[in-house]
């Protein structure tokens, strides 16, 4: 008992060191962005979608141990989050996919609790050579467009774009990632001059999406990188989906790591916790790199240790 208060004091402790003495000595967009996360914490909440990521987090804390051969038990975990999948249900505005996600999960504890059911050893799908080869060409082929003709982009063709972003992993399968998408040439140059971006394609593109993350559930600071790992895999899927559709983007930064823009916010109606991480802007290529971009050899970007 005075072993765990220890650890806990020291912890305490060492979180006023850095927001008190550390902060303060670093350059303003590091205290900006920790201030930001820092808020982030210092608040409560109750609407769904911040159930919804706890649900998922906790669930995946079962999920993760029943693929281990020695089962690990979570008895302890179960109580709180069938309480809290209760909670969400009872939310009018519930996704169904979390519910029967984590329902699933639950399920395959109890099945596994009782030695019923063994541990998956392998995938459901494996893909033969030319999958592989297709895989490949999209990965090697993908350019950054940034002259783009004012063909319109189908908004099913924008969805599978979008929803290919979803699928990247998220830490803890939290799924933080949402999107603004516009189509407004006043609101692409307002965002691009947020993003920093001088040149003027991106506002010139027939669609420019801001990728927002909710980092609530994992506001610590120490944390908060996530924000910007769990955007660049998103933004990777988009851009190769988007190639395989024929449709050319371009990924750009954000400005300012965390945003003190309330015009930004008010402008869009966003709530103030979402914190804009990139810009990408798509649309069907009028001009392409003549020449790719080729990669380093891979013997140059290796280092295997003791060798």
């Amino acid at each position: 008992m005075l072993e765990n208060k220890a650890k806990l004091l020291l912890k305490r402790l060492r979180y006023l060191i850095q927001r008190w003495v550390v902060a303060p000595l670093q350059p303003k967009s590091f205290r900006d962005e920790y201030q930001f996360f820092t808020q982030i914490k210092s608040m409560a909440y109750d609407d769904t979608a911040y159930k919804e990521a706890l649900l998922r987090s906790r669930s995946h804390q079962v999920d993760k141990v029943l693929t281990f051969e020695n089962f690990v038990a979570r008895n302890g975990m179960l109580p709180g989050i069938k309480e809290l999948l209760q909670e969400v249900l009872e939310s009018q505005d519930h996704d169904d996919a979390t519910v029967n996600w984590c329902r699933q999960v639950l399920a395959e504890y109890q099945e596994r609790a009782t030695g019923s059911r063994p541990v998956e050893t392998t995938f459901d799908l494996l893909y033969d050579a030319e999958s592989r080869r297709m895989l490949k060409s999209i990965i090697e082929n993908r350019r950054s467009i940034r002259s783009f003709t004012q063909q319109p982009i189908l908004k099913e063709d924008i969805n599978e774009i979008l929803a290919s972003g979803l699928w990247a992993p998220t830490g803890c399968n939290r799924q933080m990632i949402n999107y603004l998408v516009l189509d407004d040439k006043e609101d692409m140059k307002f965002c691009q001059k947020m993003a920093g971006e001088t040149y003027p394609f991106p506002s010139e593109a027939p669609i420019c999406v801001v990728i927002l993350v909710d980092p609530r559930v994992y506001a610590l600071p120490g944390h908060r990188h996530m924000a910007y790992l769990e955007t660049g895999a998103a933004v990777q899927n988009m851009l190769l989906t988007a190639r395989v559709l024929g449709i050319g983007g371009c990924w750009l930064f954000w400005q300012d790591a965390a945003p003190k823009h309330s015009e930004f916010l008010s402008r869009f109606k966003l709530q103030p916790w979402l914190l804009p991480v990139a810009l990408v802007c798509f649309g069907y290529p009028a001009a392409v790199p003549k020449f790719p971009p080729y990669r380093k050899a891979l013997s140059k970007c290796v280092y295997y240790p003791g060798k």
